[in-house]
C-alpha cells in the first residue's frame, strides 16, 4: 500500500501568516492558502489497509455520503467501499498543534488516492472527507495542496476526482484549481481534473 510513502507530509502556519502555510515533503517546499486554521500543523499520516483506523474511514465516508445517496434513494454500499479499499492509499489527515499550549493532535478526516488505469498521468483522489466541525477552516484546501505533493512525488501531471453535483466542496475545488471535464447524470456526479504546473513552488489559493 503505502511502502515509499511512510513519512507524513505537514503542512504548517504561524499565527501571524494570515492564509499563508508552508508544505513540506521529501524535502520540498511549497507555499500555499489555509485558511484560519493558523495555529496548527496539518499531516498526511499513511495509513495500513489492514489498520484497525480504516473502520474509521469507512465510518466517515458513510456519515459524509449518505445526505447525498437518500437524495437519490441510495444507499452507502459498505461492501463496495471495503471492496475497492485496496486499490487505494489511505492517509488520515491530521492536525498538529504548533503551540505546546494547545490540546492534542486531532483526526480531521482522510485522504485516499489511487491511480487512474485508463491516464496513466493522473492521480486520482477516491475519498477526502473531513469531520463536520472542523470544516471551514482551511484543512481541506491544505489537504488537496498535499495531494499535490503525492501526485508530483509519483510523477504524475494531473489530479482527478468525482463529487456531487451539490456537494458545497465543488467550490472549494474549483479555487483549487480543478475544472469540471464530465457530468455523471446517472451518479449526479461532476468529474473533475486538476493540471499541475511544472516545478510550482508558490500557490496561493483565494
Amino acid at each position: 500500500m503505502s511502502a515509499n510513502y511512510n513519512r507524513p507530509m505537514y503542512c504548517s502556519s504561524e499565527p501571524d501568516s494570515g492564509r499563508l502555510v508552508t508544505t513540506r515533503h521529501g524535502g520540498t517546499l511549497a507555499t500555499v492558502g489555509a485558511g484560519p486554521f493558523t495555529t496548527h500543523a496539518i499531516s498526511l499520516a499513511p495509513l495500513a489497509i489492514t489498520d484497525r483506523r480504516m473502520e474509521y474511514c469507512l465510518q466517515l465516508a458513510a456519515r459524509n455520503m449518505t445526505p447525498y445517496l437518500q437524495q437519490r434513494r441510495q444507499r452507502f454500499d459498505e461492501t463496495r467501499w471495503r471492496n475497492f479499499a485496496p486499490q487505494a492509499d489511505f492517509f488520515l489527515i491530521v492536525c498538529q498543534p504548533t503551540d505546546h499550549a494547545m490540546s492534542a493532535e486531532q483526526t480531521a478526516g482522510f485522504l485516499s488516492v489511487r491511480d487512474e488505469p485508463d491516464c496513466p498521468n493522473a492521480l486520482h483522489i477516491g475519498d477526502i472527507q473531513l469531520e463536520a466541525a472542523l470544516c471551514g477552516r482551511g484543512i481541506g484546501s491544505t489537504a488537496l495542496a498535499l495531494a499535490d505533493a503525492l501526485a508530483r512525488d509519483r510523477g504524475r501531471i494531473e489530479l482527478t476526482l468525482n463529487v456531487f453535483r451539490e456537494n458545497p466542496a465543488v467550490r472549494l475545488y474549483e479555487r483549487c484549481g480543478y475544472q469540471r471535464i464530465d457530468t455523471d447524470l446517472l451518479s449526479g456526479k461532476y468529474k473533475m481534473r486538476k493540471t499541475l504546473r511544472e516545478r510550482v513552488t508558490l500557490c496561493e489559493i483565494e
